[in-house]
């Protein structure tokens, strides 16, 4: 039998819907691992053998490397992250062998021209994630994405940037949608990507709000869920629960007196925001009076009410 006849055999006891896979490949002990380690041990390190020119894989090689992560699907107890062989010495370690596909990526990161154009793939994916692959490409950006409410869903609801001294800085990709809300800046286009200059050297950190599971407060949420009470909703559009929602509304037009009891009875609490006299001049929060109005609210994750005051009711 060849050389090739016997590599043929290998791939043919790995391949995921031949006769003898599930009991082979699944043995440590069997022929395929012990093949395996063969091929391992009998090739030699790279710099040992510097008159030997490199060769491409050969066709039977590219095979055995599609084959493997398919036939470590059959049994689960049999292979996880890595395959043990059998070592080559009694009494050494066994030799590790990763098997499987490499991770999904977790953004679609592409060149348009003098930008770098980033889009989420894996919403599910965790902040670090991100991040390590931002700065994989270059740039010191947090991007995560937040739980929220319904009418925040496909939008950017918090976004910092560093000082990029009048150069350009990070732009917004839109698309066509019905993101947004009425009384949150108006529905219009779904943000779904950031387009960052080659030359960007600064920082930033952006939430993308994402659809809320139930177990986080969004749709079919139990009873008594947390809302936007609970640490685990960043950014600035934090989950409401309808309840919730309901006092919040009725701070609008109340006098900050009277909010601040509503806020503080439910255990909340306040902070001021865009504080304005009559003759719409910013003031500072120590010159606002019980007796000022509330025009408009939001909220932050931990229970933090904001409040718009102005010296006239001007919410309607």
């Amino acid at each position: 039998m060849t050389s090739r006849d016997d590599q043929d055999r290998l791939v043919a006891l790995l391949a995921p819907y031949r006769t003898h896979t599930a009991i082979a490949a699944a043995d440590p002990e069997g022929d395929v691992a012990q093949e395996l380690r063969t091929m391992i041990i009998d090739t030699p390190r790279p710099g040992t053998a510097p008159d030997v020119p490199q060769r491409r894989p050969s066709p039977w090689r590219r095979r055995l490397l599609i084959a493997v992560p398919a036939a470590a699907a059959l049994t689960a107890g049999a292979f996880g992250a890595t395959m043990l062989l059998p070592p080559a010495d009694p009494g050494t370690a066994p030799i590790p062998v990763p098997v499987g596909p490499a991770p999904a990526q977790a953004l679609e990161i592409t060149e348009d021209g003098d930008y770098v154009e980033v889009r989420v793939v894996d919403p599910l994916a965790d902040t670090e994630r991100f991040t390590e692959e931002l700065a994989a490409a270059g740039y010191d950006i947090e991007l995560s994405l937040a739980p929220v409410e319904p009418s925040s869903v496909g939008t950017i609801v918090f976004m910092e940037t560093g000082d990029v001294g009048g150069g350009r800085s990070i732009e917004i990709i839109e698309a066509p949608g019905e993101c947004g809300s009425e009384y949150g800046g108006g529905i219009g286009p779904c943000d779904v990507g950031l387009r960052i200059p080659e030359e960007f050297d600064s920082y930033a950190h952006v939430v993308f709000g994402r659809a809320a599971t139930a177990e986080e407060g969004g749709e079919g949420a139990p009873e008594g869920a947390e809302g936007f009470e609970s640490d685990a909703n960043p950014g600035d559009a934090p989950i409401v629960t309808p309840e919730q929602r309901e006092v919040l509304n009725s701070l609008y037009g109340m006098t900050l007196g009277e909010a601040r009891e509503t806020v503080e009875s439910h255990g909340w609490t306040y902070e001021l925001r865009g504080m304005f006299d009559a003759e719409n001049e910013a003031i500072e929060a120590g010159e606002v009076t019980d007796d000022w109005y509330v025009n408009d609210v939001a909220t932050l994750a931990g229970g933090v009410v904001l409040l718009w005051v102005n010296e006239e009711d001007q919410h309607g």
